[in-house]
């Protein structure tokens, strides 16, 4: 395998800035991979989300807002759909807006989230129009459901909690969420739960998983394995929550599986990636970045690791070498 990375961005501090098309500079909150599209990358940065079709080489600012004061609205989240890959939503300090060209326009999708934060998004992958937006504020605010993708939004659970982290099945559609309670903000805990009838109910399975926070939480390709990367380590579950064992100590700030080795894990405390080829039984060190790792994702044939980092996007190779 080859272990050399390649690095697009050559500088630090929290500044993320291309000009109409150029090389990506500065903090990557969310870097993701088009789910078909080896080409495609999409970056969410503190200024603005990127989007690169030459695997990196080139970025493209799509979207961006500049406020008087010179500041930048911040890109919070990124969500990708996997039955259709055209549609893209983000969510951003001016609210949540959709792309269905794959991330080269975009339009408000605001209507009945409100104020509230999305801080992250689970796209259903056998119902293209339904996604959900896991939201959070001070005072918490839930899951929010669209079935017109994005269009309208409506509640679905957990209101008045603060969640974490949200996922969802591929085939069952089975919703994952971690949320804490705002009205125990003086000893918060992480806990999780799911939904099976799209956002209706929930429960909390037991003995289930309560961790300080989820930073992610990470499915397979056939959702059989679910990841959660917390500072207690990174958590596996193969019963659908039910059952957790952790399978690495330290603080993970992310985590990604391979879609073609599902086997083959990958995870960052800091700035160093660890990997798995047995599915988080065993770990090795994979690399160190030059800055703290924010978000990882794998390309979809498998053969790249992309990872978002305080400076920039950083590339490792991962296609056997013959």
């Amino acid at each position: 395998m080859a272990l050399l990375a390649v690095s697009l961005v050559a500088c630090g501090g929290g500044d993320s800035q291309a000009g109409a098309s150029g090389r990506l500079q500065g903090a990557v909150d969310q870097v993701s991979a088009h789910p078909s599209d080896p080409n495609t990358i999409y970056a969410g940065t503190p200024k603005g989300f990127y989007r690169s079709t030459d695997r990196g080489r080139q970025w493209t600012v799509t979207w961006q807002e500049v406020y008087p004061t010179g500041n930048t609205a911040d890109v919070l989240a990124v969500g990708v759909g996997r039955r259709d890959p055209s549609v893209v939503y983000i969510s951003t300090d001016e609210g949540v807006l959709r792309s269905d060209d794959s991330g080269r326009t975009w339009q408000p999708a605001n209507n009945g989230l409100g104020e509230f934060v999305v801080t992250g998004f689970a796209l259903a992958q056998t119902q293209p129009n339904i996604a959900y937006a896991a939201t959070g504020d001070p005072f918490g605010s839930g899951v929010y459901k669209t079935t017109d993708r994005g269009r309208t939004w409506r509640p679905a659970g957990l209101g008045g909690l603060f969640v974490d982290a949200m996922t969802i099945g591929p085939q069952r559609a089975i919703l994952y969420a971690a949320y804490w309670d705002p009205q125990l903000a003086n000893d918060p805990a992480s806990v999780m739960t799911t939904s099976t009838d799209g956002g209706r109910t929930w429960s909390t399975p037991s003995p289930g998983l309560i961790t300080d926070q989820v930073r992610a939480l990470v499915l397979d390709r056939r959702g059989a394995s679910l990841y959660a990367a917390t500072p207690q380590g990174l958590f596996k579950s193969i019963d659908d929550a039910q059952h957790w064992q952790r399978r690495l100590v330290g603080d993970v700030t992310a985590v990604a599986v391979g879609l073609k080795r599902l086997t083959e894990v990958f995870v960052a405390t800091g700035r160093t990636i660890f990997r798995s080829k047995d599915a988080g039984r065993s770990w090795s060190r994979f690399a160190t970045a030059q800055s703290a790792v924010r978000s990882l994702s794998v390309a979809s044939t498998g053969e790249r690791l992309y990872a978002g980092t305080w400076r920039g996007v950083v590339i490792y190779e991962l296609a056997r070498r013959r």
